[in-house]
């Protein structure tokens, strides 16, 4: 990974290896700018601090995944994170091929929500500015090629767009506070 200072473009700013191991296909930069979550073919997020101070805080979580109950080795098939969306809250979208969003505490490494699957994959998404709407596209994105993309044609399969009101689902959970004891 390379990161760029765009006050000074010529030269790059700082070079790190990144913790996914297959193709990176989408990128989202913190609200904060400390950081960014990046998204892979493997059906994993990485998220990356900048900062060397913070390098501790780097990990990545296992998302886009689909139970297939000892039909596969691991018991669930891997699919590409095509997008990924940072609420205003700091919490984070993903969607991908498996045809579901979901929403991520990046702080708790917890997940908030989880999609229902539709019947194409997730292409892409978007907060509105203040949060309280999600869009996102239902549309073929190539990972099974072109013999699929004429499946879904003849199928009348067509793309769509989608927006919803997030309700507060896509906001951080409060902390549940420990137990008093007296």
């Amino acid at each position: 990974i390379i990161i760029y200072d765009l006050n000074n473009p010529a030269q790059p700013f700082k070079e790190k290896v990144s913790q996914l191991k297959s193709q990176l296909r989408s990128v989202s930069i913190f609200r904060d700018c400390k950081g960014c979550c990046i998204g892979a073919n493997e059906g994993r997020v990485s998220v990356e601090y900048i900062s060397e101070a913070d390098t501790k805080k780097n990990f990545a979580f296992k998302c886009h995944r689909v139970n297939t109950q000892g039909t596969m080795p691991n018991n669930c098939e891997v699919y590409p994170v095509n997008d990924i969306a940072f609420h205003p809250s700091g919490t984070l979208a993903t969607v991908g091929s498996d045809g579901s969003f979901c929403f991520w505490d990046k702080d708790s490494k917890s997940r908030l929500k989880m999609s229902a699957r539709s019947s194409m994959p997730v292409s892409s998404c978007a907060f509105n500015a203040d949060g309280t709407l999600f869009a996102y596209s239902a549309s073929y994105d190539w990972h099974r090629g072109h013999a699929m993309a004429q499946t879904l044609k003849q199928q009348g399969i067509r793309p769509k767009l989608m927006i919803r009101a997030t309700r507060g689902e896509a906001s951080p959970k409060a902390p549940t506070p420990a137990p008093t004891y007296w």
